[in-house]
């Protein structure tokens, strides 16, 4: 289930290296089905938007260069 509190940001509970030249990929689901109880219409078809009832799933990073 989706958390509000995620919303800002997530930070992780350990730092993760990612090698110089890597693809990092954000992959998301969204439940749109009748078994979803917190699905308001299933019958409707999701599109990204900017609103709370459009999807806005999109990924954001924030990194540090490595000290080492």
């Amino acid at each position: 289930a989706y958390n509000y509190g995620w919303q800002p940001h997530y930070l992780l509970n350990e730092p993760v290296r990612v090698s110089a030249g890597s693809t990092v990929r954000v992959i998301g689901a969204l439940d749109n089905s009748v078994s979803n109880p917190t699905n308001p219409d299933p019958s409707l078809e999701i599109k990204f938007g900017l609103n709370s009832w459009e999807e806005m799933f999109t990924g954001y990073f924030t990194y540090h260069p490595a000290l080492d």
